[in-house]
């Protein structure tokens, strides 16, 4: 049975509301559907920047005390 307006937890499957914690198990709705991508776009790159970044730095010290 479903309700209107309410969604399926995904964590315990009980019916809650959208915006609000579980009433039984208190999962958050932080990673709704309606969530903006966090690895899209300038984040994804300044992701890849760094690990090149931390790459280089580590080449660069095993090569300095080889």
């Amino acid at each position: 049975m479903t309700v209107p307006g309410l969604v399926p937890c995904p964590l315990c499957a009980l019916p809650k509301d959208p915006d609000a914690r579980c009433p039984s198990c208190g999962m958050t709705a932080e990673f709704g559907p309606d969530r903006p991508n966090p690895f899209a776009g300038a984040t994804l790159w300044l992701m890849a920047a760094t690990i090149v970044v931390l790459f280089a730095i580590t080449l660069l010290v095993v090569a300095l005390t080889a």
